[in-house]
Parts: structure tokens; sequence; C-alpha cells
């Protein structure tokens, strides 16, 4: 990583009237009037003011400073350039001790709340008639029975009668509704935003209420020592050195050894404040989480293991479980109830893990969390219909490995129990939103501090005992996997619910998936892997080879790494064989192309083919003919997602590319759908295309238009080195064949 020159930063904003505002609409009509809708830190809605005085080259999605007068006019000026990088480039300075609570603080909370709202706002699809589309939140449908209230991001209600609605595949309603009054329609446009008045059902997620909270002081700044390691100055604070001694394991009774990155990531848990873990696709990031959990030998104390993503929490679980032990109890933590016991599920392969973890809908992991927004701020709910049951409030854990399945208690009766009668200490499994929503609601919603949180004094990280007797900061290491998926917001916030703990450890790859950044990205940051590494002041540790695949199946190496990555996986004769399709075929990574490739647009963003389902559904009966059964088909778009999942048997694993992150598959079948260049993040973006073609052990086939992958990056890049044979599928006719000459 590169060394940049990191400044002390002091804040400019002497004036105590003076705010840091965040702008999201501005309006210069006709009489002179110009209003103003903001944000600013201190409250989750947007302000307006009317008559405003403001810079002319004022334009919204911009940070402003914000007085008010002495006759109450509200005035906007621009920031200094430090002042306005301070918020944007929190890399380039240094945030030491109080400054952290001054600048990044309010940075993350303004930013958080911005985010929230863009992702939550209902915005107008069609004004004559009026479609609405709006978020799925729970109870939604009962609001929509009477009359709906919006407040425009001019101030004005909006009070509509709800006539239908149909629910997106994205997770949304599309409302066709009948204004109460037309003239509430005036100034309403095609895009435009609107708030649910509706206060029950607005959506305030658990990152930004701890943070408030935070901000507001009733919750006290703790973990000190590892925000000035994030926020300090670069290179101060050092870190020792370890022994290279190799550290072996055990899995399903066989004893492996480690590698020496993954050896000394397992000795860094033991004693380091914050480390972090990178590597490539199939490197063993999620084996080296489940050894550092398992092997940890520190005196008592949980441990937290989570991931970002519902969809992550099936490997996660297989590879725990895995892993031979006798002094940890495993802990799955989920807001629901009744949980199923892992109890002699040791030998439990990726599908019983995926079905543990799934919903009823028989998505692997969620309901279409794996799109970033959803899981950065996301409600905390984490499907589980096949152990859960949805209703309670309070998030539950169950201890994995005990024989009953309904023995569920919260966190809090857990841990107290445990420390009552002296058990071995637990290994919670779970994701980070659940563990934020868990901890948001230790604050009681009048703001007053529960008496858990009282004890804590502002300096000190002491243990305190709570009225039930819990001690809070009983967590003392966290592991978070797929740490690339987390915000920077959501890692503070995480950071500020356990006081006690001693070591944390994000492990991840950047060239994975991230979180999806919007209009306010600069200000929620960067993810919590980089923020690890940017002052680098903790340790970095990189794996360099992949143990998932030969180097023959690694398109994607040299496009997305740079270098040939190297592989602890030798080409075996005896393994699978494109071949069973055609003779013709000699690579085990195949590009197929079928006749009259259409795509159709579904949405927005979003796109459908049935050609290429039916160009599936005959290769995967071919490849069924041949016995193979481990077979991951991964869709780039949501649309094609639910069509596949419709027409295809529920035995086959069918999954967006975000549920794909961190999962594997023997055979993986990879659907482009479009038929022309499609200028959206799903075709385009590098890090989807990096997860979806380096899921595979032994074959990948992308189907796709060839013309268009070969044209346009990053799929072109694929094409250019010799990985890939090409191939036609007629499936009406019933064969593979070679390529017509105008294919």
């Amino acid at each position: 990583m590169m060394d940049v020159a990191c400044r002390n930063y002091t804040d400019d904003a002497t004036n105590p009237s003076s705010f840091i505002v965040y702008v999201i609409r501005v309006d210069c009509r006709l009489n002179h009037e110009k209003d103003v809708t903001y944000f600013h830190a201190s409250s989750s809605e947007f302000f307006i003011t009317k008559n405003a005085h403001f810079p002319k080259d004022m334009k919204a999605s911009k940070l402003f400073s914000l007085t008010f007068s002495h006759s109450g006019l509200a005035v906007f000026s621009t920031l200094s350039t430090t002042a306005l990088q301070s918020y944007l480039n929190r890399q380039d300075y240094a945030f030491p001790g109080r400054q952290f609570d001054s600048t990044v603080l309010r940075s993350l909370l303004l930013g958080t709340r911005v985010q929230d709202y863009l992702l939550n706002a209902a915005i107008v699809i069609n004004v004559t008639p009026l479609i609405i589309r709006i978020p799925h939140r729970p109870h939604l449908e009962d609001l929509l029975i009477s009359n709906v209230r919006f407040i425009t991001e001019a101030g004005h209600l909006l009070e509509v009668v709800v006539d239908d609605f149909t629910e997106e595949a994205q997770g949304h309603l599309e409302l066709i509704c009948s204004p109460l009054s037309m003239r509430s329609t005036i100034g309403i446009l095609k895009n435009s935003r609107l708030l649910l008045y509706d206060e029950d059902h607005r959506h305030m997620s658990p990152t930004q209420t701890i943070l408030e909270q935070c901000y507001q002081g009733t919750r006290p700044v703790v973990n000190r020592n590892l925000l000035d390691r994030l926020y300090g100055p670069n290179h101060s604070h050092a870190y020792g050195g370890i022994t290279r001694k190799l550290i072996s394991i055990t899995k399903r009774g066989k004893e492996l050894v480690l590698t020496p990155s993954l050896s000394e990531a397992v000795r860094r848990y033991e004693d380091c404040p914050a480390f972090v873990l990178t590597g490539p696709p199939g490197s063993g990031k999620t084996l080296v989480a489940a050894a550092m959990a398992t092997s940890y030998c520190g005196g008592g104390g949980n441990q937290l293991v989570l991931v970002p993503s519902p969809s992550g929490l099936a490997a996660l679980a297989q590879a725990l479980v895995a892993l031979d032990t006798t002094n940890k109890a495993f802990v799955l933590l989920d807001e629901d109830g009744e949980v199923e016991s892992l109890h002699g599920k040791e030998d439990m392969d990726m599908e019983q893990a995926a079905l543990l973890t799934s919903d009823t809908t028989g998505n692997q992991g969620s309901q279409h969390i794996g799109k970033d927004q959803e899981i950065d701020h996301g409600t905390g709910s984490v499907g589980g219909g096949n152990i859960f049951k949805k209703g309670k409030d309070e998030a539950h854990i169950t201890e994995l490995n005990q024989p009953t399945s309904k023995n569920c208690e919260t966190f809090w009766e857990l841990d107290n129990r445990r420390n009552e009668n002296d058990e071995k200490p637990h290994i919670i499994v779970g994701t980070v939103d659940t563990v934020l929503k868990m901890m948001a609601n230790q604050i009681r919603k009048d703001g007053s501090m529960d008496a858990r949180l009282q004890s804590i004094p502002e300096e000190e990280e002491t243990p305190f005992v709570s009225t039930r007797g819990q001690q809070l900061n009983s967590v003392t290491k966290i592991i978070i996997d797929e740490a690339n998926q987390l915000t920077e917001p959501a890692l503070i916030a995480l950071t500020q619910c356990f006081p006690g703990v001693q070591t944390i450890a994000a492990i991840g790859d950047a060239r994975q998936l991230t979180f999806y950044g919007l209009l306010s990205s600069e200000l929620v940051g960067s993810d919590a892997l980089d923020l690890f590494q940017r002052k680098l002041n903790v340790p970095s540790i990189q794996m360099t080879a992949t143990h998932r695949h030969s180097v023959d199946l690694m398109s994607y190496s040299e496009l997305f790494y740079g270098m040939q990555i190297p592989s602890t996986k030798l080409r075996r004769r005896d393994r699978f064989r494109l071949n069973v399709l055609s003779d013709f075929i000699d690579r085990n990574c195949l590009l197929v192309e079928a006749p009259g490739w259409k795509a159709i647009q579904a949405g927005d963003s979003s796109w459908i083919n049935d050609v290429e389902i039916n160009a599936l559904d005959f290769t995967l009966q071919k490849l069924r003919e041949a016995g193979q059964e481990s077979i991951m088909v991964i869709c780039l778009y949501e649309a094609q997602h639910q069509l596949a999942r419709a027409t295809l048997p529920d035995f086959y694993e069918v999954m967006t590319v975000e549920e794909a992150q961190g999962r594997e598959a023997t055979i993986v079948i990879v659907l482009t759908t479009v038929d022309k260049i499609s200028l959206d993040v799903p075709f385009l973006c590098p890090n989807r295309c990096n997860v979806a073609t380096s899921r595979h052990r032994e074959a990948l086939i992308i189907m796709g238009k060839q013309k268009l992958l070969t044209k346009f990056d990053p799929w072109s890049g694929l094409f250019e080195q010799q990985y890939f044979d090409v191939t036609y599928c007629d499936y009406e006719m019933g064969f593979f064949t070679d390529p017509p000459d105008d294919f």
C-alpha cells in the first residue's frame, strides 16, 4: 500500500451556530424565493428553509456550511477546501482523540442519514397516472388499505388512495394511486423522491441509531485505541513480530497444516488489537476465520464471527462445524425464535448448511439481500424460514451443539447463564446487521440509557454488571468475514457496541463485492477492509494462492489481480470434463450461445432472456445425465434470477452474484442474459464479474452473446486469453455444435 501524507485536521467551524449540512434539493422559483432542503447530523429527517441565501453555483448532493442571521435568515456558504476534504477524504487526514468525535463521527452519521433516506424514499415513476415505487418493509400492506400520506422534498403533503399495487422482484412495491387533491401534485415530477409521512413505517437503520447515540452522548464513545489506529497518523502504532512456526488444525478428523499466512493470522488473533487478512478467491479466508475462532486459547469471553450478508452464513457455518473442537460452544444468532440444532451435523455439506440459513422461499441466505444497500443498513432480518419463525423484536440465539432445538434465549440471558454455570465460551455466528439491531435496542426509545450502559465510564473500558448481571464486555473477540462488503459507518457502530473487545480481525478481498455507494458514498466512506489498511497501523496479512481450482481454470486471475495466482490444486486426469456435452470441447471453460438470443427489459435495470433459460435447461439436463449434481447457476440480473428459479426444478442452486460470494461448486454456470451493451452495474462491474467467474472448482460455463462479451470490458478480458472453448447450443435440435460462421 502506498503511504500518503496524513495531516492533523482542526475544524475551522468555530461558530457554534454553524452546521455542516448535506443539500438534497435547491429550488429557485420565479417569485425569487429560494428554497433549500438539507440534512444535518442532529436529525434523521430533512429540513426545508424558505427564501434562503446561498451561492449562485449551489447544487444538490453537496456539503455546505449553514448559519442563521439575527433575523433568522438561513445562509448557506461554501466550505473551505480543507474542511470539505476532511469530510470527504478522511484518509488524507489524522483525527486523533476527540477530533474523531467532532469530525469523523459527525461525517459518518450525516452520510448514513442521507444514505438511509435515499435507500428508503419512495420514487415517483409516473405522474399521470400517478405511480409510486416504495421499498417493501414489514406490515406495509396494512398501511395501503387506507389513505397514504407522503411528504415531498419541498415540504408539501401528498395524500393518495392506493387503487392497486404490485410487488417487484427487486423488493419494491409499485403503487398505482389517485391523489385526493390534484393541487397536491403540482411540482411533482417523474423521479421525485417522497418521504412516507407515517412515522411507524419509516426506516432508521441500526447503524444510524448507534452512531446517533454516540453523537448525542447517550452512548459513550469507546475503544479509543482502535479508533486511533484507524484514524490517527500513519505508522503511529507499532505491532510486534510473531513466530513463523506453522499451526495445524483438525478438520473432520484429519490434520491440516496451515500455510504461513494462515498460521500468522491464527497467532495474531491471540493478542493483536486489530489486523486484516486478504486473499483471492479460494485462498481459504472463511477457513481461517473458523480456525482463528476455534483455536483461540485466551481466557474467557465470547467471540463474534460475523458476515455482512446473510448469504455468507452457510459457508461460515459449514467451516466452523467442520473443525474439531472440544472447548467451544457454537451459537447461531438471529432475530427470530426457533432454531434447528447443529448437534451431530459436523459432516454437513454446503447444501445442508445453506438450507440451515435459508428462507422459506428457497433462497440461499436471504430474500435478495445481496444488494449492498440492504446489507450496509438493513433491518437486521436474516432469512431463516426452515429454522426460524418471525415475529419477535429482540434478537435470539441458541446453542448449535445442544440436542434440543427450542432452547432459545436472548443474548443477555444465555451469557448470564454461561457466567453462572461457568460453561465454555461461545462462538457466536451471525450477520453484522443482526448484532447492530440487537445492540441499538439497548438504548431506550426515549433516548435514555439502558442500565447496562450507564455504568461505563467514557474513558475506562472496565467490566460492569447490568441489572441482569450481564457483562457487556463478555464479547472479547470479533471476526468479520467478507469485510469488503461492510461499510465504514457499520464497522464503527460495531466497535461502539462492545467496550471489552480485545481483537477485531477483518477478512476479505477488495476485488470482490463491496457495498454499493449512492450519492452520499463519499460521506459514508470506504469499506471496512480499506479502513483497516489505509493508515498502516495494523498488521496486514496477504494470502497469495488459491486452493479451489487449477491454473487452467483461472481466467479471472490476470484480469482482476494482474498476475497468475498460484494454485495448490493440480490438474487431475480424472476430474470432470465438459466434453460430455460435445466431443469437440477440449477445455473446461466454455462460452455458450444459442440461436435467437434476445433479452427483454424487465423494470428499470433488469433483463430476462427466455432463450438463455431454454439453453440453460438443456445444458443442465446433459450435465445431470453425466452424473453431475454439484452445479451452481449465477445470474447477473435479478429478473432472470427469478425466471430461472420459477422454471428450473427446486434442487438446482440458483442465486444472484451477491448470494454466490463466498460459495463454490464443482460446476458453475453464469447467465449474462443481455444481447446488447447494458450500461448498468450488473453487467459492467468488474467486482461482480470476478465473483461470478471464480466460484467453480472443475468447470465454468458462461452463457451469453459472444460478439457482446468479447467486445466490452470487463468480460472481454476473460476471452483474450486461451481459457475458453466456444459452442453453439441448439436446444431445439438437442445438441451442441461448432458456432456458425456468423456467430
